[in-house]
């Protein structure tokens, strides 16, 4: 998702955003941009792996 946030931002409507998360333009990638996106996804995987609840959400009131 980071490597491709500026054509998903581009995207004005949901349909669009759907066709281009089915419809991926990797055609042109070499190994080494497979590398780096491996390399960062393992990198935020061991980040976030110590921090099970960092997804859940729950509003804080200001009286806690």
């Amino acid at each position: 998702m980071l490597h491709f946030s500026s054509e998903l931002q581009r995207e004005q409507d949901f349909q669009g955003l759907m066709v281009l998360l089915q419809h991926l333009p990797t055609y042109h990638w070499t190994d080494e941009d497979i590398n780096l996106i491996l390399a960062e996804a393992y990198r935020l995987q061991t980040l976030f792996a110590s921090a099970p609840h960092h997804l859940d959400y729950r509003p804080q009131s200001y009286a806690d």
